[in-house]
């Protein structure tokens, strides 16, 4: 057919990194429910990717319970706990690629 063709200009995009290779973003860590032994601890990422807590009564921890399970919305339970103590933890959360 006859007709008249436009064009835009050229423009560029970037695809974005693989899941396997992008660091997770953790956010939104709670916890959840307590009793005098256990606590429930939630928090979510931004891709996929497993789920661990490190713990203990200093900042050095010195436990750790993880789910090699992957997803978006963790939740772990950290049990044993000595009632009527004050517990430091931090979450971690690692990508399939294993960063």
């Amino acid at each position: 057919g006859v007709g008249n063709e436009t064009a835009d200009l050229e423009k560029t995009f970037t695809t974005l990194k693989p899941t396997t290779d992008a660091l997770p973003m953790i956010s939104n860590v709670e916890i959840s429910g307590k009793t005098d032994t256990i606590a429930i601890i939630t928090w979510t990422t931004d891709i996929i990717s497993d789920s661990g807590i490190e713990h203990g009564t200093t900042s050095s921890y010195g436990n750790r319970i993880a789910d090699a399970a992957l997803a978006t919305s963790h939740g772990l339970s950290v049990e044993n706990l000595t009632p009527d103590t004050t517990y430091h933890f931090r979450v971690t959360s690692k990508s399939p690629g294993g960063l």
